[in-house]
């Protein structure tokens, strides 16, 4: 991926599909990837210590349409390094196609408005680009608790929040996140 000197992506970014990543459906309409305050989020909530790469700025309070990143992860017992990809809702219709299936498939338990309020798509690809396979659903917890967006699992049609990415995150192995 090719950057410009704010550190968005200069690349066409386009959706994965759901099948390929976790998807979070975000109330917010922002791209903005700030290491501050992700990493803050992973610090406190999770125990995590978190990177983005290239560092991102954004200059007279803008943002890109649409941006890419890698977030390195690291925890006592995990290291992961992840693509994260940001972009509008309009442009993510198979993510909220895949959302909409899972708000059929668990009764619906107030995520159809949550659904409804999506802006914007964030995608974490499936497979770590290197490291620990636990690391993308931990990104994802933190995103989602950062957010406050609904998720979309690759293998499954569900969608759940940040308590049921704690439950699959214990179910893992990392603690008490």
């Amino acid at each position: 991926m090719h950057y410009d000197d704010n550190g968005w992506a200069a690349a066409m970014v386009t959706p994965w599909p759901p099948r390929e990543c976790w998807s979070l459906l975000s109330p917010e309409t922002s791209s903005r990837l700030s290491a501050a305050r992700l990493g803050d989020q992973a610090r406190r909530f999770f125990a995590t210590e978190l990177s983005l790469a290239p560092n991102k700025r954004y200059p007279q309070d803008g943002w890109p349409l649409a941006d890419y990143a890698v977030v390195t992860l690291k925890t006592h017992v995990l290291h992961s390094q992840l693509a994260l990809l940001t972009l509008p809702a309009a442009r993510a219709p198979l993510a909220l196609a895949a959302g909409q299936r899972g708000v059929r498939a668990i009764g619906g338990a107030g995520f159809g408005v949550l659904l409804e309020r999506t802006k914007r798509v964030w995608q974490v690809a499936a497979k770590p680009l290197s490291g620990d396979t636990r690391g993308p659903l931990l990104l994802v917890a933190i995103v989602a608790s950062l957010l406050l967006a609904p998720v979309v699992p690759p293998d499954e049609e569900t969608i759940f929040g940040v308590k049921g990415a704690r439950i699959r995150l214990r179910r893992m192995g990392l603690g008490s996140q």
